[in-house]
């Protein structure tokens, strides 16, 4: 068994991407989600501030009677002080509502954020073979022919991705042990996932190995990809040329 992913090729005859190339990827894709996520938190916290300062000055109004008659003389206060900051508290929970328009700012964020994902991972991967991520590093997602991903496989692919992460960070973060010792086994299962490209004959991860994807890196031994998607590998990989001289149509030692 080889280390690396060199020399190594996908099923179509291409050149395995190589490893860093895609670590560095998928560090991209994660920093524009993440700062898809943060542009998305300033609305949430404007919104989340007028709630906030709104159900204050409604709890204030409310109860600031019953704390001046305290204040002035609490033996003739009608509420003891435990009973006002109870009554307090459950007054500020009860005037703690969102708007109208702060349900629809949410709700709008977290689309924002679904769809990026979405559109990212799967969408761009069926219809161009790449995310943002890999477009930057020069890398292909295609299928054991070299044609790009149909939708479906996408979908799979990252919904597994997605489900995988999601369903680790719930895991792990939960008080009880057993719980929390799968959060724990989901994320050593993703280490293994993510190191298993350098010992598997086609740098594929286990997830890409379930679902069929393969990535691909076409001019690592002197492939060009042309434009288009959802075609044959036959046609969309093409000889590069340096000067006079072609540069011969497989790997290269």
């Amino acid at each position: 068994m080889s280390v690396g992913t060199a020399k190594k090729i996908v099923p179509s005859g291409h050149p395995v991407g190589g490893w860093w190339r895609r670590a560095w990827a998928s560090l991209v894709d994660s920093w524009l989600g993440a700062l898809v996520i943060m542009a998305s938190f300033i609305p949430l916290l404007i919104v989340l501030g007028r709630t906030i300062s709104r159900a204050i000055t409604q709890t204030s109004d409310n109860v600031s009677g019953a704390w001046s008659d305290y204040f002035l003389d609490p033996a003739t206060s009608p509420m003891t002080a435990e009973e006002l900051v109870r009554g307090t508290l459950k007054d500020f929970q009860a005037n703690l509502h969102l708007s109208a328009f702060g349900k629809v700012t949410i709700v709008t964020v977290v689309a924002l954020v679904i769809w990026f994902y979405i559109y990212n991972h799967i969408v761009r991967v069926s219809r161009r073979g790449r995310t943002f991520g890999d477009q930057l590093l020069g890398l292909y997602r295609v299928d054991d022919t070299g044609h790009f991903l149909t939708l479906r496989t996408a979908f799979y692919r990252g919904g597994l991705l997605f489900g995988l992460s999601l369903v680790t960070q719930i895991l792990y973060w939960q008080s009880n042990s057993v719980l929390n010792t799968l959060g724990n086994l989901l994320g050593l299962f993703a280490l293994v996932n993510v190191l298993w490209p350098l010992f598997d004959a086609h740098g594929q991860t286990l997830i890409e190995k379930v679902v069929g994807v393969y990535v691909t890196q076409p001019d690592r031994f002197g492939f060009a990809l042309a434009e288009g998607g959802n075609v044959p590998v036959d046609v969309i990989f093409e000889e590069l040329t340096v000067g006079e001289m072609p540069i011969a149509d497989g790997p290269q030692e």
